[in-house]
């Protein structure tokens, strides 16, 4: 005879007591203990959407303005108190002033607690009007199991993307969260939760040697940094400055405005704007262009061998022009890799050139490069079969292009 005494949580763990099992053995008692705290666990796991629904008023919005050369960042934060939010230094100490979007209306923030060893900064606004999340411990993590980043990159909505815990790294004093969710520029300070909306880590950072991996401070660092003292006052300004956008001549072409660390700029001659992103290939190094037009809104052109404006432009205008019949294209060996997809590259008059490369998508492709890190391209030697050369281009900052693309040039 089994009876289930009770249920209990420990650490936002589920456990069962599982006892006055008659003629079962020690052994048999632990298999059944352990199936069913299994069972009920998974029962409470929550779908994307619910963890969402859950967490989402708990994540905020943070602006951080920089009087001296009016600059502003962009960041998101998770209410840990009725007034208190956690995110990442790097976003907190960028600027002197901070403000946080709670409901809609901007709240004056403070730094109240400062680690920057763990890149963990806890902000304090004035009214107790936050929802605090559940904090997980790091040591209760497994590997493998489901994570969700919730922020919001590029001043964008609210984004949730889902992963996996890849390792837990613990050194010299510091533990990370590896997984493999999707974050960018805005999504430092951000929340990973698990799949019952706990608390696990604030996402910081993406791995230097593979892009694809994020990594996150623990968010048992969180009430470390509460005992540390607290940081001293300053009084910043509540309004937030407009910035107006400013043009720039570069040869025959308008500079309209370059966004993000990735500097994607949005250039305009005559009547035609383009969107230009900066390529970098293996060792970091400037090489290559991709470019994106509405007018061409199915095409992204990318350039492996130069990185001119110029080149760009004129390539695109002269093989695509509306006058002109649609060019023969070739299916090549080289591939673009975004969001986790594989695109097959063309090239126009022959297979073998790589001067430069086409991507038919079946539609405008822009919903694609709003909040990814970056799209890659493999480009295949030209001796070795199974050895690709790679080129990278950054997303930080499409959002604020294509916005400003819709304002200035879409008709």
């Amino acid at each position: 005879m089994l009876k289930i005494d009770r249920l209990y949580f420990l650490n936002n763990l589920f456990y069962c007591d599982v006892f006055k099992m008659k003629k079962l053995s020690f052994f048999s008692k632990s298999i059944i203990s352990a199936g069913l705290a299994l069972l009920f666990c998974n029962t409470f796991a929550l779908e994307p959407h619910e963890v969402r629904k859950k967490v989402y008023k708990s994540v905020h919005p943070i602006y951080v303005y920089n009087k001296t050369d009016k600059k502003v960042f962009f960041g998101s934060g998770v209410a840990v108190t009725k007034n208190i939010i956690a995110t990442n230094c790097h976003v907190a100490l960028s600027a002197n002033e901070i403000l946080i979007i709670v409901k809609n209306k901007k709240h004056v923030a403070h730094n109240h607690r400062i680690n920057k060893d763990h890149d963990l900064c806890l902000l304090i606004i004035e009214k107790n009007i936050l929802i605090p999340v559940k904090i997980r411990l790091f040591s209760n993590i497994q590997e493998g199991e489901k994570v969700y980043a919730i922020g919001y990159p590029e001043k964008f909505n609210i984004f949730i993307s889902e992963g996996i815990v890849s390792n837990k790294s613990s050194h010299k004093n510091q533990k990370w969260i590896l997984s493999d969710v999707t974050i960018s520029l805005g999504s430092s300070g951000g929340g990973l939760f698990d799949s019952e909306g706990n608390l696990i880590g604030i996402t910081t950072a993406m791995s230097k040697i593979n892009p694809n991996i994020a990594l996150s401070a623990a968010a048992d660092w969180i009430s470390t940094t509460l005992s540390l003292p607290s940081v001293k006052r300053t009084t910043p300004s509540k309004k937030l400055p407009t910035k107006k956008p400013q043009t720039k001549k570069e040869g025959d072409f308008i500079k309209l405005g370059v966004f993000g660390s990735n500097k994607i700029t949005l250039y305009k001659k005559d009547d035609f704007c383009f969107i230009y992103f900066p390529g970098r290939n293996a060792d970091g190094v400037l090489r290559g262009a991709a470019i994106w037009s509405y007018n061409y809104k199915r095409i992204l052109m990318i350039l492996p061998q130069s990185a001119s404006v110029s080149t760009a432009f004129n390539t695109l205008k002269n093989e695509f022009s509306s006058s002109r019949s649609t060019p023969k294209l070739f299916n090549t060996k080289h591939y673009l890799y975004l969001d986790k997809k594989w695109f097959n590259l063309h090239t126009l008059r022959h297979p073998e050139n790589t001067n430069f490369l086409i991507l038919y998508f079946k539609e405008n492709p822009s919903h694609f490069f709003i909040n990814k890190n970056r799209f890659v391209i493999y480009i295949k030697h030209p001796r070795y079969d199974k050895k690709y050369n790679t080129l990278t281009f950054g997303l930080w900052g499409f959002t604020d292009a294509y916005m400003a693309y819709r304002k200035h040039c879409k008709k």
